[in-house]
């Protein structure tokens, strides 16, 4: 092989190692290049939840506080069921109520029928609510009449 092709097959073989080195080299910057947008995309999508969770959070508060202040100005069965009844109310909370110390309950779903046995007293967020003495937001939890998860709870 003259030594002219060996330069011009040196020089290939140069430029084919180059461009490969680029090549793997490009593959890798693109691939952290993407896999760090991908995270930041991850990072804004759970931030964005956690600020709706939370602005949908305050907001049922906000509606379950002001519930509580006027059933507080008039306790009587008729002014509760009244309340709890309101088109805001039953479309915010998917069963509103109040339980007294007796262990009574008015709901703002008059066709739902609970057992004989169920008993607000026993329920997590009554106790929290009693012990407190004041309304209270509970973690979400399992009910098991009927079963749904429930989201807050509050007690007069």
């Amino acid at each position: 092989m003259k030594f002219q092709h060996k330069i011009v097959a040196s020089s290939s073989l140069l430029l084919l190692i180059t461009i490969g080195c680029m090549s793997i080299q490009h593959y890798f910057t693109v691939k952290n290049e993407m896999t760090s947008q991908y995270v930041n995309s991850i990072d804004e999508i759970v931030e964005s939840i956690t600020n709706n969770t939370s602005e949908m959070l305050r907001n049922k508060q906000s509606i379950a506080s002001y519930s509580v202040s006027l059933i507080e100005e008039d306790l009587s069965q008729d002014a509760i069921k009244n309340i709890l009844r309101q088109p805001e109310i039953v479309k915010v909370f998917n069963i509103a109520g109040v339980s007294f110390e007796d262990g009574s309950y008015i709901l703002s779903d008059s066709q739902l029928v609970l057992s004989k046995s169920w008993d607000p007293r026993t329920r997590p967020w009554y106790r929290l609510a009693k012990k407190e003495n004041k309304m209270v937001i509970t973690e979400p939890y399992l009910n098991t009449i009927p079963v749904q998860l429930e989201d807050t709870g509050f007690n007069i």
